[in-house]
């Protein structure tokens, strides 16, 4: 509330604002065919939403998302698995996207 703005363009420590850079070894990877719904957060925390996965809106995601779960709350967890495992892995080895 009291840096000259809220955007992170100026989060870096080249500003003044922050005392350290913050970086990230790994990219965030978004896979195949997932749905996000409004006004979802993906914080930093997460790193990978795995293919064919839901994350219900307005929830808020912490940690990784597993292949074909279907995720909400705040923070989001796990509901259940969209499919079997026996059709996980026939939508893997398909290899349709």
């Amino acid at each position: 509330m009291t840096g000259i703005t809220t955007h992170p363009v100026l989060y870096e420590r080249q500003f003044g604002v922050v005392e350290e850079d913050r970086h990230y070894d790994a990219p965030q990877v978004i896979e195949d065919d997932v749905w996000i719904g409004h006004h979802a957060v993906i914080l930093p925390g997460c790193r990978r939403i795995g293919r064919g996965s839901i994350i219900g809106a307005d929830s808020v995601g912490t940690r990784d998302v597993p292949r074909y779960a279907i995720i909400a709350g705040s923070p989001a967890r796990v509901l259940r698995e969209r499919f079997s495992p026996s059709v996980q892995a026939k939508l893997e080895q398909s290899r349709w996207w």
